[in-house]
C-alpha cells in the first residue's frame, strides 16, 4: 500500500470542508430569518425562531391584541427582538464553525428557494390578514377629514361585528356598492329601520337632530352637503356618510350599504406623518 505524503492527506481531508462566513449568515438572516441558520448547518434552530415569531403573531390574534394600540406595538417590539437575536445567533454560529463540512442543502439555490417560499408565506398572511389575523391596515384620502387625514394609516377590527351590532357613529371600512373590488371608509349614521335626512346642513335621524354628527353645518358649503331627502334604511343595511361631506362619495350617492359589505371597524391610527396622531383612537 502506497504511503501518501502528509500534504496529500490534508487535501483529501479538506474536501467538502469550508469556513462559514459571518457576513453571509448576516445577509441571509436579514433577508429571511432562518435561512442564515441553514447556511451555518443549524436548520432546526432557525425553524425554532420562525415558529416562535409565528406563534406570537397568531397568539395575538387569538387574544385580539392586534386591534389594541399597545398590543400591536408590543407584538412588533417582541418580534423585532426575536429577529435581532436570530440574526446574532446565526452570526455567532458562523464564527464558531471555521471547519464546517458542507451538507447537501448548503447551496445558493436552496437558500434562494427557502427565502422565496418564506416570503410567499408572509405575503399570503399579509394579504389575508383580515381573515387570518383579524385586522386590516389602510390609508385614506381627504373624505374623512378631520377624523382621518391623508397622512394617517389606520387599523380595522375585522371581527368587531361577529358578536356585536354596529352603532351610529362607528367608522368602518366597507366594499364599494359600485365596485366590490374597491374598499371605502365612512361613518355609520343610520341603522336598519332608521330614517335619515339632512336639512340646512343638519343631520336628522328619525326626525331628531343628531348633535354629534361629526360634520358641522357651518362648514358645509354645497347643496349636496346641506340637503338630502329622507331615506329609509332597509333591513340588513347601514347608511354611511363621510365626515368631509363636501368632498366625499357616500350613501347620498349609492344608497344604503349592505351590512355584509362591512370589512371592519376602524380602531386606531397605527402610523402617521404627524407623529402626535400615532396610537390615536378613531371616534
Amino acid at each position: 500500500m502506497a504511503i501518501r505524503p502528509p500534504w496529500e492527506e490534508r487535501v483529501y481531508e479538506d474536501i467538502g470542508v469550508s469556513r462559514r462566513k459571518p457576513w453571509a449568515a448576516t445577509v441571509l438572516s436579514f433577508l429571511q430569518l432562518g435561512v442564515g441558520h441553514v447556511y451555518v448547518g443549524s436548520p432546526f434552530r432557525g425553524l425554532v425562531f420562525l415558529l416562535l415569531i409565528y406563534s406570537i403573531v397568531f397568539s395575538a390574534t387569538a387574544l385580539h391584541l392586534w386591534v389594541i394600540p399597545e398590543g400591536m406595538f408590543g407584538i412588533i417590539g417582541v418580534a423585532l427582538v426575536l429577529v435581532i437575536i436570530g440574526i446574532v445567533d446565526s452570526v455567532l454560529l458562523a464564527r464558531k464553525r471555521k471547519k464546517y463540512k458542507r451538507k447537501g442543502y448548503n447551496h445558493w439555490a436552496v437558500y434562494l428557494l427557502l427565502t422565496l417560499l418564506l416570503w410567499g408565506a408572509g405575503d399570503v398572511i399579509t394579504t389575508n390578514k383580515e381573515e387570518l389575523l383579524g385586522h386590516g391596515s389602510y390609508k385614506t384620502s381627504s373624505s374623512m377629514l378631520p377624523t382621518l387625514t391623508p397622512n394617517d394609516y389606520f387599523i380595522t377590527d375585522s371581527k368587531a361585528y361577529k358578536a356585536a351590532l354596529p352603532k351610529v357613529g362607528d367608522v368602518v371600512v366597507f366594499l364599494s356598492p359600485e365596485d366590490a373590488s374597491r374598499k371605502m371608509v365612512g361613518r355609520i349614521m343610520g341603522l336598519a329601520g332608521d330614517v335619515v335626512k339632512i336639512k340646512k346642513g343638519n343631520l336628522l335621524l328619525n326626525n331628531k337632530k343628531v348633535e354629534s354628527d361629526y360634520s358641522s353645518a357651518s362648514t358645509a358649503s354645497s347643496l349636496y352637503s346641506t340637503s338630502m331627502d329622507a331615506v329609509h334604511v332597509p333591513e340588513h343595511s347601514v347608511f354611511i356618510l363621510a365626515d368631509n361631506r363636501d368632498n366625499s362619495v357616500d350613501s347620498r350617492i349609492y344608497g344604503a350599504v349592505p351590512f355584509d359589505s362591512i370589512v371592519g371597524k376602524v380602531e386606531y391610527i397605527w402610523f402617521s406623518y404627524n407623529f402626535d396622531r400615532i396610537g390615536m383612537r378613531v371616534q
